[in-house]
């Protein structure tokens, strides 16, 4: 028999920032659907992603299905994860997403953002604007998105970019069973839309839904970004 999708626990991976703090937008829809379970990462180790395998083991519902949603930097570890540990996951869901090397838009991208001294003077709201949010941001969400940053080590940011920038998962992608649905903006600046449609070239049975909006989809439209993945899971086959 299949669950109801209120029974269902959704497992979320956050992105670069790790805190898990931007989810809250997606937090305040979920109703009785879902229960969350929020993954953090450590603000001032730099880690592969295979050490933040223990992040998702120790607060993740065992011997109960779950859903596994990651967002952005978070991609590769789902998918690694997912491949690694398939146990009692229902889906994997990615959200502005990066699985394989990424093609820079212009020669100076990856450089750009791979940059330590970028983290530690990219408070300016215009530059988290143009970066994340496509020139547009409520100020809400941006006191949100500077706070996160700011609590986390530069260096670490850092890191993470590049570890997400030459990260291949190619491999795990091709070996993960459960269904995947991946979630992007139109207007993600960052690669993420392209990337989501390369997961369909590897697994062209996937889902896919896009959202007329930046790279941060669940931070802009979360209630829509939850009725993609509610219809999604409805329409799984019996298992």
């Amino acid at each position: 028999m299949k669950l109801r999708v209120a029974q269902r626990h959704l497992v979320l991976l956050p992105g670069l920032d790790g805190t898990g703090s931007l989810f809250a937008p997606l937090l305040g829809v979920l109703g009785e659907d879902f229960i969350p379970v929020v993954v953090t990462y450590p603000r001032d180790q730099i880690l592969w992603y295979e050490q933040l395998y223990p992040r998702i083991r120790e607060v993740m519902p065992w011997g109960k299905p779950y859903v596994l949603l990651a967002e952005s930097f978070a991609g590769p570890l789902a998918l690694k994860f997912a491949a690694s540990q398939p146990e009692n996951i229902e889906a994997v869901v990615l959200c502005s997403a990066f699985f394989s090397k990424i093609s820079a838009p212009s020669g100076s991208w990856t450089s750009f953002f791979t940059n330590q001294k970028w983290f530690d003077n990219a408070t300016a709201d215009s530059a988290i604007k143009q970066v994340v949010t496509g020139g547009v941001c409520e100020p809400a969400l941006l006191a949100s998105i500077k706070s996160a940053i700011k609590s986390v080590s530069p260096e670490v940011l850092a890191h993470r970019v590049k570890l997400m920038f030459q990260t291949d998962v190619t491999a795990a992608l091709e070996e993960v069973k459960s269904p995947i649905l991946c979630l992007a903006g139109q207007q993600d600046k960052l690669g993420a839309a392209q990337a989501m449609q390369n997961v369909l070239k590897v697994k062209p049975q996937s889902g896919y839904v896009t959202f007329d909006t930046s790279h941060l989809v669940l931070q802009t439209k979360p209630r829509e970004a939850i009725d993609a993945i509610k219809n999604f899971l409805e329409n799984l086959p019996e298992s």
